[in-house]
């Protein structure tokens, strides 16, 4: 159960005042050497946690934290109360779906804050490594289909990539990365600018309804791409050369909010609601040719099932795409209407993932 109180701070310290804290990190020793992390760190601020502290015999402590960050190993975040390191501690995290898990930790560093009443950062190490998937979205594992012919850019892509959670399949022609999409699930796609033609993504799109977002990559000498790139449904483009963090910073911001089961946390229940989601990529190659199937009751009796699938096994925003296309169904809705229902129940069904970062396709 969640916490009663998830207040972040005192009423008497503004919002504004507590987010400053949370948002720009405190300035370091410039003699303080910079080690690389065995894990990328996630914001995840807010009040979003509450920290148990053990008690002899009695109810543990409460006190409501400020968190800036999450990793796979721990946490960073702010608190009105001194720690001494090596106290054990729990935190009570939400998880992405609305859930609470609580997490065992020990606190390695606890340090006030200069300026402030009473308020000290303080970092934890977790006894186990936790999912950081579970709590922030861009943890998740993603999987991008490219389109580059000669293969350079995907080699430079794989590289800046390879610490990102995310996984890289390259195409070498529209064909082939269109009959990808119908095997597995992909969460973006890219196309190399250089040397490929704006009408591949136009296919692209129209092929997969637009339910998979779209970047362009372009380098200076080919600036004139960037424009027909945009009008065939790439979202955004991005300038050779990048880096790491401007590439996964713009897939994660064109990123369709990735849905897991409601009832994930029931472990009796993961072998049937697995099943069902690793079903889904034959269901969308049904859906893709709903709007040449001339009998409308055929139609329905698809749509109809998957929408009775998606509630009963914890995912209500599939459920109501899905009554939206069975609505236009029974309505007898124009060509056009049914073609964005229908794209907008495959974008959602591209959306769905295992619980524990795993994928469907």
């Amino acid at each position: 159960m969640p916490p009663t109180d998830t207040t972040a701070a005192p009423t008497r310290f503004s919002a504004a005042w507590i987010n400053s804290l949370v948002t720009v990190p405190p300035e370091r020793p410039a003699t303080r050497q910079k080690r690389e992390r065995r894990s990328p760190r996630y914001p995840y601020s807010g009040a979003q946690a509450l920290i148990e502290v053990p008690t002899r015999g009695q109810v543990p402590e409460q006190h409501p934290v400020v968190t800036r960050d999450l990793s796979r190993e721990g946490s960073c975040f702010i608190v009105i109360k001194f720690f001494y390191p090596g106290a054990t501690i729990s935190l009570n995290l939400r998880t992405i779906d609305g859930g609470w898990r609580t997490i065992p930790a020990e606190v390695v560093r606890c340090r006030y804050l200069p300026g402030t009443p009473m308020l000290h950062e303080v970092g934890v190490l977790f006894n186990t490594p936790i999912q950081v998937d579970l709590f922030h979205h861009a943890a998740r594992s993603k999987r991008v289909v490219i389109l580059d012919p000669n293969g350079g850019t995907t080699a430079f892509v794989t590289r800046l990539l390879r610490h990102h959670h995310t996984s890289l399949h390259r195409a070498e022609t529209v064909e082939d990365m269109i009959a990808a999409t119908e095997d597995e699930q992909f969460d973006m796609a890219l196309f190399d600018g250089d040397v490929c033609e704006p009408e591949g993504a136009a296919s692209f799109r129209t092929a997969t309804g637009g339910a998979i977002p779209m970047l362009g990559l372009v380098s200076a000498g080919h600036a004139d791409a960037v424009a027909p790139l945009r009008a065939s449904g790439c979202a955004a483009t991005l300038n050779k050369p990048f880096n790491a963090d401007q590439l996964t910073s713009l897939i994660d911001a064109h990123l369709r909010e990735q849905l897991i089961s409601t009832l994930a946390d029931d472990p009796e229940l993961h072998e049937p609601v697995n099943e069902f989601v690793l079903g889904l990529p034959e269901r969308m190659s049904q859906l893709r040719y709903l709007r040449a199937m001339e009998e409308v009751e055929d139609s329905c009796k698809l749509v109809r099932k998957l929408r009775s699938d998606a509630g009963m096994y914890g995912f209500p925003p599939l459920a109501h795409a899905a009554a939206c296309v069975l609505e236009n169904l029974l309505a007898r809705a124009d060509a056009a209407t049914l073609h964005n229902s229908v794209a907008e129940l495959i974008a959602t069904c591209h959306a769905i993932r295992l619980a524990g970062n795993q994928t469907a396709g």
